[in-house]
């Protein structure tokens, strides 16, 4: 019961009901019929020794640094990346020298990412200057859709850090997703569990479960919650304090006419 029967669901469990739960979205994308840009059509694991440890011996190791994220800000990633319902498992990334970290690093306005599962991340940005962490992307001012995280998400100094998404910015928009990653930033940086920083983009259907700093304001949440004993948090700057609920109800559906009701 409460929030430990959140915490204590396996990344298998997530993956199946995020599967189960997406298929209508994914077949209306059309993403099996016409991918226009790549796709994924099994899943992969970083950890590519299996010994369960992020090391030397992992093929993207990188000398510590990890996986070098898709996309800068002078060249973000434009295209369409379908996940498929596949997983990439125990991503790994550890870098101070970018401005934008996640698996992809800056994400443009011509591009979508959708039916992608992260499990188990382990994402860490540091710059002396602002920048901006996530597990899927540091920055995105694209669509980001069906698609969920866990694992742990870490930047420091000002950097905008998020369970999926460091700073969703400018048309940017992520819908139905969620995030079970552990979520921290500096002392003036900004923590959420979706979405660090909400830069005028549009945050649509989505629950946090891990532990979180803060928000920061701007832009729009809507459907969006939060487990309020989970995250530590009883208020966010990105939506109403009626969207803080207990691990029972987002575990029950009882009312339909209320937060399930789309």
């Amino acid at each position: 019961g409460g929030a430990g029967a959140v915490d204590d669901a396996s990344s298998a469990d997530d993956a199946s009901a995020y599967s189960a739960a997406f298929v209508g979205h994914i077949a209306q994308m059309g993403s099996a019929a016409a991918c226009a840009g790549y796709e994924l059509i099994a899943s992969l694991n970083f950890d590519t020794d299996g010994d369960g440890n992020a090391d030397r011996d992992d093929q993207f190791w990188d000398d510590g640094k990890g996986w070098q994220p898709i996309g800068s800000a002078a060249a973000p990633y434009d295209t369409e990346f379908a996940g498929n319902g596949h997983s990439l498992s125990n991503l790994f990334i550890s870098r101070g020298d970018a401005e934008n970290v996640g698996l992809f690093g800056a994400v443009g306005s011509a591009a979508s990412i959708y039916a992608l599962a992260l499990p188990d991340a382990s994402v860490t940005g540091s710059r002396t200057a602002a920048g901006n962490v996530g597990a899927l992307a540091g920055k995105n001012e694209g669509a980001v859709a069906a698609s969920f995280v866990t694992g742990a998400v870490a930047g420091s100094a000002n950097d905008s850090v998020g369970g999926l998404v460091g700073r969703n910015a400018g048309d940017g928009t992520i819908r139905a997703v969620y995030s079970r990653a552990a979520v921290s930033a500096g002392s003036s940086g900004d923590a959420g569990g979706i979405v660090g920083y909400n830069d005028g983009g549009a945050l649509t259907a989505g629950y946090a479960l891990g532990a979180v700093g803060r928000s920061s304001p701007s832009g729009t949440a809507t459907n969006v919650y939060w487990d309020t004993a989970a995250t530590g948090q009883n208020a966010s700057a990105g939506s109403p304090a009626s969207a803080g609920k207990t691990a029972a109800q987002l575990q029950e559906p009882a009312d339909y006419a209320s937060i399930y009701a789309n």
